[in-house]
């Protein structure tokens, strides 16, 4: 989870552990993609508007560390209170999908459930 804002990540820590998740945090893209670089992480919940480095710019930085270590392509999940970021704006820095501020529970149990279905 990265977001800027620790009331965010404090409800989305409290959610994402409700629901049986492990959670690590992140308070801007450069620790994102530090923290990416060194941990192994099934998804990544990414705020679009952060300080030092956008979450556009540390998805593109997490797929480019993923090309070189010819990995899997991490589901990345835009976090974002930005309803007018265009799909085509998330397209190009290879983030999945998106899920809007304020979080709600079953939105995100419902976004979370369809990206590891089997």
């Amino acid at each position: 989870m990265v977001d800027d804002n620790p009331i965010n990540l404090a409800v989305a820590r409290g959610f994402l552990k409700n629901l049986g998740y492990e959670v690590e945090t992140a308070t801007d893209g450069i620790e994102a993609v530090n923290l990416f670089d060194i941990n192994k992480y099934d998804c990544i919940l990414m705020d679009i508007h952060m300080p030092k480095m956008s979450g556009l710019e540390a998805s593109l930085a997490i797929r480019e560390i993923e090309e070189k270590a010819n990995s899997f392509s991490l589901p990345i999940v835009a976090f974002t209170a930005d309803v007018f970021i265009e799909d085509e704006c998330l397209q190009a820095s290879k983030i999945q999908k998106k899920i809007l501020k304020p979080l709600r529970n079953e939105e995100l149990k419902s976004l979370l459930e369809n990206l590891f279905a089997a």
